[in-house]
Protein backbone atom coordinates (compact mmCIF):
# COMPACT_ATOMS: atom_id res chain seq x y z
CA UNK A 1 0.00 0.00 0.00
CA UNK A 2 1.28 3.52 -0.71
CA UNK A 3 1.44 6.08 2.14
CA UNK A 4 -0.20 9.32 2.06
CA UNK A 5 2.44 11.33 1.56
CA UNK A 6 2.71 9.03 -1.45
CA UNK A 7 -0.62 10.10 -2.98
CA UNK A 8 0.44 14.43 -2.67
CA UNK A 9 3.80 13.62 -4.67
CA UNK A 10 1.79 11.88 -7.22
CA UNK A 11 -0.91 14.29 -7.41
CA UNK A 12 1.72 16.94 -8.27
CA UNK A 13 3.55 14.63 -10.34
CA UNK A 14 0.00 14.17 -12.20
CA UNK A 15 -0.95 18.15 -12.25
CA UNK A 16 2.67 18.49 -13.95
CA UNK A 17 1.82 16.13 -16.23
CA UNK A 18 -1.59 17.75 -17.60
CA UNK A 19 -0.20 20.89 -17.48
CA UNK A 20 2.86 20.29 -20.05
CA UNK A 21 0.18 18.13 -21.74
CA UNK A 22 -2.09 20.98 -22.59
CA UNK A 23 0.49 23.64 -22.83
CA UNK A 24 1.85 21.41 -25.67
CA UNK A 25 -1.01 21.26 -27.17
CA UNK A 26 -1.80 24.94 -27.24
CA UNK A 27 1.84 25.16 -29.18
CA UNK A 28 0.47 22.74 -31.73
CA UNK A 29 -2.74 23.99 -32.92
CA UNK A 30 -3.21 27.74 -31.53
CA UNK A 31 -0.19 28.96 -31.71
CA UNK A 32 1.50 26.30 -34.67
CA UNK A 33 5.02 26.03 -33.47
CA UNK A 34 6.32 22.44 -34.73
CA UNK A 35 2.74 20.96 -34.53
CA UNK A 36 3.39 17.65 -35.00
CA UNK A 37 6.23 17.14 -32.90
CA UNK A 38 4.19 19.08 -30.23
CA UNK A 39 1.35 16.85 -30.77
CA UNK A 40 3.93 14.17 -29.77
CA UNK A 41 5.02 15.77 -26.75
CA UNK A 42 1.85 16.24 -25.67
CA UNK A 43 1.19 12.71 -25.71
CA UNK A 44 4.21 11.92 -24.32
CA UNK A 45 3.04 13.64 -21.11
CA UNK A 46 -0.12 12.02 -20.97
CA UNK A 47 1.28 9.11 -21.17
CA UNK A 48 3.74 9.71 -18.01
CA UNK A 49 0.23 11.00 -15.89
CA UNK A 50 -1.70 8.22 -17.31
CA UNK A 51 1.09 5.71 -16.15
CA UNK A 52 1.50 7.41 -13.29
CA UNK A 53 -1.87 7.01 -11.90
CA UNK A 54 -1.77 3.31 -12.95
CA UNK A 55 1.38 3.07 -10.68
CA UNK A 56 0.12 4.48 -7.96
CA UNK A 57 -2.66 1.45 -7.75
CA UNK A 58 -0.31 -1.16 -7.44
CA UNK A 59 -0.82 -3.69 -4.81
CA UNK A 60 0.27 -7.28 -3.78
CA UNK A 61 -2.47 -8.35 -5.72
CA UNK A 62 -2.49 -9.86 -9.33
CA UNK A 63 -3.25 -6.67 -12.08
CA UNK A 64 -2.42 -6.55 -15.39
CA UNK A 65 -3.41 -3.34 -16.02
CA UNK A 66 -1.47 -1.83 -13.29
CA UNK A 67 1.76 -3.57 -13.65
CA UNK A 68 1.99 -4.34 -17.53
CA UNK A 69 -0.03 -1.42 -18.48
CA UNK A 70 1.57 1.24 -16.34
CA UNK A 71 5.09 0.36 -17.78
CA UNK A 72 3.47 -0.35 -21.46
CA UNK A 73 2.13 3.66 -21.41
CA UNK A 74 5.64 4.87 -19.89
CA UNK A 75 7.54 3.30 -22.88
CA UNK A 76 5.06 4.33 -25.78
CA UNK A 77 5.17 7.91 -24.14
CA UNK A 78 9.23 7.68 -24.43
CA UNK A 79 8.93 6.64 -28.11
CA UNK A 80 6.42 9.52 -28.88
CA UNK A 81 8.85 11.62 -27.12
CA UNK A 82 11.70 10.08 -29.83
CA UNK A 83 8.97 10.50 -32.68
CA UNK A 84 9.04 13.74 -31.68
CA UNK A 85 12.37 14.90 -31.63
CA UNK A 86 13.13 13.50 -34.95
CA UNK A 87 9.83 15.55 -36.48
CA UNK A 88 11.52 18.57 -35.24
CA UNK A 89 14.65 17.78 -36.96
CA UNK A 90 13.53 16.29 -40.05
CA UNK A 91 15.02 12.64 -39.26
CA UNK A 92 13.01 10.05 -40.45
CA UNK A 93 10.89 8.56 -37.98
CA UNK A 94 12.13 4.89 -36.20
CA UNK A 95 8.78 3.57 -35.25
CA UNK A 96 9.58 0.57 -36.27
CA UNK A 97 12.13 0.03 -34.46
CA UNK A 98 10.25 1.62 -31.30
CA UNK A 99 7.96 -0.67 -31.02
CA UNK A 100 9.74 -3.56 -31.51
CA UNK A 101 11.75 -2.39 -28.59
CA UNK A 102 8.79 -1.87 -26.76
CA UNK A 103 7.27 -5.14 -27.80
CA UNK A 104 10.68 -7.12 -26.47
CA UNK A 105 10.11 -5.41 -23.41
CA UNK A 106 6.62 -5.77 -22.92
CA UNK A 107 6.88 -9.78 -23.89
CA UNK A 108 10.31 -10.46 -21.24
CA UNK A 109 7.79 -8.53 -18.61
CA UNK A 110 5.41 -11.56 -19.13
CA UNK A 111 7.86 -13.90 -17.64
CA UNK A 112 7.12 -12.88 -14.22
CA UNK A 113 4.21 -12.51 -12.45
CA UNK A 114 2.04 -8.66 -12.33
CA UNK A 115 2.41 -8.58 -7.94
CA UNK A 116 5.19 -6.67 -5.63
CA UNK A 117 6.91 -9.55 -4.98
CA UNK A 118 8.61 -10.15 -8.72
CA UNK A 119 8.19 -6.15 -9.09
CA UNK A 120 12.31 -5.72 -8.53
CA UNK A 121 12.25 -7.85 -12.11
CA UNK A 122 9.77 -5.90 -13.75
CA UNK A 123 11.18 -2.35 -12.91
CA UNK A 124 14.44 -3.63 -14.26
CA UNK A 125 13.46 -5.15 -17.21
CA UNK A 126 11.17 -1.79 -17.68
CA UNK A 127 14.20 0.41 -17.21
CA UNK A 128 16.31 -1.55 -19.85
CA UNK A 129 13.67 -0.51 -22.37
CA UNK A 130 13.84 3.25 -21.30
CA UNK A 131 17.79 2.87 -21.24
CA UNK A 132 17.31 2.56 -25.02
CA UNK A 133 14.98 4.69 -26.06
CA UNK A 134 16.26 7.29 -24.32
CA UNK A 135 20.14 5.92 -25.39
CA UNK A 136 18.95 6.01 -29.61
CA UNK A 137 17.54 9.90 -28.33
CA UNK A 138 20.92 11.13 -27.20
CA UNK A 139 22.27 9.40 -30.70
CA UNK A 140 19.51 11.00 -32.99
CA UNK A 141 19.85 14.87 -30.82
CA UNK A 142 23.77 15.05 -31.11
CA UNK A 143 23.88 14.03 -35.22
CA UNK A 144 20.71 16.71 -35.55
CA UNK A 145 22.09 19.65 -33.81
CA UNK A 146 26.02 19.00 -34.42
CA UNK A 147 25.70 19.62 -38.16
CA UNK A 148 24.67 23.07 -37.18
CA UNK A 149 26.12 24.02 -34.37
CA UNK A 150 29.08 23.97 -31.87
CA UNK A 151 30.22 21.00 -30.16
CA UNK A 152 29.67 22.99 -26.90
CA UNK A 153 25.87 23.77 -27.39
CA UNK A 154 25.25 20.48 -29.08
CA UNK A 155 26.71 19.03 -25.38
CA UNK A 156 24.09 20.91 -23.94
CA UNK A 157 21.24 19.95 -25.72
CA UNK A 158 21.83 16.09 -25.79
CA UNK A 159 23.76 15.80 -21.83
CA UNK A 160 20.51 15.63 -20.14
CA UNK A 161 19.07 13.62 -22.28
CA UNK A 162 22.22 11.14 -21.48
CA UNK A 163 21.59 11.61 -17.84
CA UNK A 164 17.71 10.69 -18.28
CA UNK A 165 19.68 7.27 -19.52
CA UNK A 166 22.28 6.57 -17.44
CA UNK A 167 19.24 7.52 -14.97
CA UNK A 168 17.22 4.92 -15.72
CA UNK A 169 20.74 1.82 -16.12
CA UNK A 170 21.22 3.16 -12.56
CA UNK A 171 17.71 2.69 -11.49
CA UNK A 172 17.72 -1.22 -12.69
CA UNK A 173 21.52 -1.87 -11.61
CA UNK A 174 20.46 -0.17 -8.00
CA UNK A 175 17.70 -2.54 -7.87
CA UNK A 176 19.65 -5.55 -8.92
CA UNK A 177 21.77 -4.79 -6.35
CA UNK A 178 19.32 -4.66 -3.45
CA UNK A 179 17.36 -6.89 -4.81
CA UNK A 180 17.53 -9.20 -1.56
CA UNK A 181 17.42 -6.60 0.68
CA UNK A 182 13.51 -5.57 0.89
CA UNK A 183 13.52 -2.68 2.43
CA UNK A 184 15.30 -1.00 -0.24
CA UNK A 185 14.01 -3.01 -3.04
CA UNK A 186 10.28 -1.93 -1.77
CA UNK A 187 11.53 1.74 -1.76
CA UNK A 188 12.92 1.86 -5.27
CA UNK A 189 10.51 -0.25 -6.92
CA UNK A 190 6.99 1.85 -5.09
CA UNK A 191 6.59 5.44 -4.44
CA UNK A 192 6.80 4.95 -0.72
CA UNK A 193 10.55 6.84 -0.67
CA UNK A 194 10.42 10.84 -1.25
CA UNK A 195 13.91 10.42 -2.71
CA UNK A 196 12.13 8.10 -5.95
CA UNK A 197 9.63 10.42 -6.49
CA UNK A 198 11.49 13.68 -6.37
CA UNK A 199 13.08 12.08 -9.06
CA UNK A 200 10.28 10.85 -10.92
CA UNK A 201 9.15 14.52 -10.53
CA UNK A 202 12.36 16.29 -11.92
CA UNK A 203 12.60 13.50 -14.44
CA UNK A 204 9.00 14.72 -16.32
CA UNK A 205 10.64 19.07 -15.55
CA UNK A 206 13.98 18.08 -17.31
CA UNK A 207 12.03 16.17 -19.88
CA UNK A 208 9.72 19.24 -20.67
CA UNK A 209 12.37 21.61 -20.10
CA UNK A 210 14.78 19.94 -22.88
CA UNK A 211 11.70 19.11 -25.40
CA UNK A 212 11.59 23.06 -25.25
CA UNK A 213 15.20 23.56 -25.67
CA UNK A 214 14.75 21.25 -29.06
CA UNK A 215 11.91 23.23 -30.32
CA UNK A 216 14.39 26.51 -29.80
CA UNK A 217 16.45 25.21 -31.31
CA UNK A 218 14.75 24.30 -34.43
CA UNK A 219 13.52 27.24 -34.63
CA UNK A 220 16.94 29.24 -34.45
CA UNK A 221 17.84 26.87 -37.15
CA UNK A 222 14.93 27.09 -39.40
CA UNK A 223 15.90 30.95 -39.06
CA UNK A 224 19.43 30.42 -40.24
CA UNK A 225 18.31 28.41 -42.95
CA UNK A 226 15.84 30.88 -44.12
CA UNK A 227 18.22 33.71 -43.66
CA UNK A 228 20.92 31.83 -46.13
CA UNK A 229 18.54 30.33 -48.38
CA UNK A 230 16.75 32.30 -51.52
CA UNK A 231 12.86 31.45 -50.89
CA UNK A 232 12.11 31.26 -54.48
CA UNK A 233 14.39 28.17 -55.37
CA UNK A 234 15.46 27.03 -52.49
CA UNK A 235 19.22 27.00 -53.14
CA UNK A 236 21.81 29.05 -51.31
CA UNK A 237 21.14 32.63 -51.51
CA UNK A 238 23.77 35.70 -52.14
CA UNK A 239 24.41 35.99 -48.71
CA UNK A 240 25.72 32.67 -47.98
CA UNK A 241 27.99 32.48 -51.25
CA UNK A 242 29.79 35.26 -50.27
CA UNK A 243 30.82 33.42 -46.70
CA UNK A 244 31.19 30.50 -49.15
CA UNK A 245 33.55 32.34 -50.93
CA UNK A 246 35.76 33.45 -47.91
CA UNK A 247 36.17 30.22 -46.73
CA UNK A 248 37.47 28.86 -49.72
CA UNK A 249 39.57 31.78 -50.62
CA UNK A 250 40.90 31.47 -47.24
CA UNK A 251 41.70 27.53 -47.97
CA UNK A 252 43.50 28.46 -51.34
CA UNK A 253 45.79 30.90 -49.68
CA UNK A 254 46.55 29.30 -46.79
CA UNK A 255 46.58 25.30 -47.97
CA UNK A 256 46.75 26.63 -52.22
CA UNK A 257 42.94 24.11 -52.24
CA UNK A 258 41.98 24.96 -55.80
CA UNK A 259 38.36 25.66 -56.23
CA UNK A 260 36.07 26.65 -59.70
CA UNK A 261 33.56 29.10 -60.06
CA UNK A 262 30.81 28.70 -62.44
CA UNK A 263 28.25 31.79 -63.51
CA UNK A 264 25.42 31.02 -65.78
CA UNK A 265 22.81 34.16 -66.91
CA UNK A 266 19.89 33.12 -68.39
CA UNK A 267 19.39 34.71 -71.89
CA UNK A 268 16.47 36.67 -72.21
CA UNK A 269 15.17 36.24 -69.17
CA UNK A 270 14.42 40.16 -69.18
CA UNK A 271 12.42 39.13 -71.67
CA UNK A 272 10.54 36.45 -70.32
CA UNK A 273 9.28 38.63 -67.34
CA UNK A 274 7.88 41.41 -69.38
CA UNK A 275 6.36 39.23 -72.26
CA UNK A 276 4.53 36.46 -70.05
CA UNK A 277 5.02 38.32 -66.20
CA UNK A 278 6.58 37.19 -63.09
CA UNK A 279 5.36 34.04 -62.71
CA UNK A 280 6.95 32.76 -65.61
CA UNK A 281 10.10 34.32 -64.58
CA UNK A 282 9.81 32.89 -60.93
CA UNK A 283 9.50 28.95 -63.07
CA UNK A 284 11.90 29.53 -65.16
CA UNK A 285 14.58 30.20 -62.24
CA UNK A 286 12.93 27.07 -60.28
CA UNK A 287 13.42 24.70 -63.09
CA UNK A 288 17.07 26.25 -64.10
CA UNK A 289 17.71 25.01 -60.06
CA UNK A 290 16.07 22.19 -59.97
CA UNK A 291 18.09 21.01 -62.96
CA UNK A 292 21.31 22.34 -61.29
CA UNK A 293 20.56 20.35 -58.14
CA UNK A 294 19.55 17.64 -59.72
CA UNK A 295 22.46 17.42 -62.24
CA UNK A 296 25.18 18.85 -59.95
CA UNK A 297 27.21 17.04 -57.09
CA UNK A 298 26.21 17.36 -53.41
CA UNK A 299 29.72 18.89 -52.36
CA UNK A 300 28.84 21.90 -55.01
CA UNK A 301 27.47 24.89 -53.56
CA UNK A 302 24.81 25.83 -55.56
CA UNK A 303 23.13 29.72 -55.27
CA UNK A 304 20.97 32.13 -56.43
CA UNK A 305 23.10 35.15 -56.85
CA UNK A 306 20.35 37.35 -58.36
CA UNK A 307 19.91 41.30 -59.21
CA UNK A 308 17.15 43.49 -60.62
CA UNK A 309 16.11 41.09 -63.43
CA UNK A 310 17.50 37.77 -62.21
Amino acid sequence: MNSPLALVYVQFFCAMALAAAFAWMLMASPIRIAPKASKLFSITNLCMFIGMMLYYFRSDTINYLYWYGADFIYLVGYCCLRWGGQSIFKQPLSISFDLTIVSITTLCMFLFPPQQEFASYLMVIACLGAFIIFSCIVFDTYHAVRKNVSVFYTSLITLPFAFVSLFFIAKAVSVIIFIDNQQLSNELTTLNSSTVSWLNISFLFTINCMLFANVLTSLILRIRELANKDQLTGVWNRHALLAHLKLVDNLWKRNQICFSLIMLDLDRFKKINDSFGHLAGDAALKHVANLLKNTLREVDFICRYGGRSS
